[in-house]
């Protein structure tokens, strides 16, 4: 059986170059934005009765997604200020994504980042933490503020 030959330099890195990267799951999650925007117009178009949040009916505490479908249903009638308003977090979420996408589609077309990979600092951020604290603050003000 004859032997492959061996190369001394490893094969690159999956995502270090701009050419060599897989397609973006972010297309996908574009797909269920939409996706979602479209059931939150339907159900509020045909006034399609929906649940209350299990954790709110059994502890009378809204959850850290309450108002999250009213929030899709304002985004989808184009009320922002009431979206925002409903759930900050799933509301930025849903700003984010085109941002994300727009963001994604002009490295392709640069062939490169728009940011250097030089910013370490962010790579050393606890994201794990920061998320928390966000989850955490985004409840407390739908504690404060959504309706019973």
């Amino acid at each position: 059986m004859p032997s492959l030959p061996m190369s001394s330099t490893p094969p690159p890195r999956l995502g270090s170059d701009p050419a060599n990267r897989r397609p973006s799951n972010l297309w996908g999650l574009a797909g269920l934005l939409a996706l979602a925007l479209i059931a939150a117009h339907v159900i509020e178009l045909w006034q399609v009765p929906l649940p209350r949040c299990t954790t709110r009916s059994l502890t009378g505490v809204p959850c850290p997604f309450c108002g999250s479908t009213r929030t899709l249903m304002a985004a989808a009638r184009g009320d922002l200020a009431t979206a925002a308003a409903l759930n900050p977090l799933v509301f930025i979420g849903l700003l984010a994504i085109p941002v994300w996408l727009v963001a994604l589609a002009l490295e392709r077309l640069a062939g490169r980042p728009l940011l250097p990979l030089s910013l370490a600092r962010w790579h050393r951020v606890r994201w794990g933490w920061v998320l928390t604290v966000v989850l955490l603050a985004n409840w407390f003000y739908l504690w404060r503020t959504l309706p019973p």
